[in-house]
């Protein structure tokens, strides 16, 4: 950082590095759930919720990768 300020190359391997990494954490998490039961698509199970909030941060503009935007 300079000056409080990231360089315009930090940005962009941050932006991929955290793309990327969204990408990974939900293929994970759609692939554990499958292993845990009925009760974890059960809506009010906290597993179910935290799959729930997981998709909707992923499906954030600043993660979606550029090529589906």
């Amino acid at each position: 950082m300079k000056n409080g300020k990231l360089s315009s190359k930090t940005q962009k391997q941050v932006s991929e590095i955290s793309k990327r990494s969204s990408r990974v954490v939900l293929n994970c998490m759609d692939t554990i759930i499958q292993y845990m039961g009925m009760g974890a698509v059960m809506e009010n199970s906290a597993i179910n919720k935290i799959w729930r909030d997981a998709h909707t941060a992923c499906q954030h503009v600043l993660l979606i990768p550029y090529s589906k935007i």
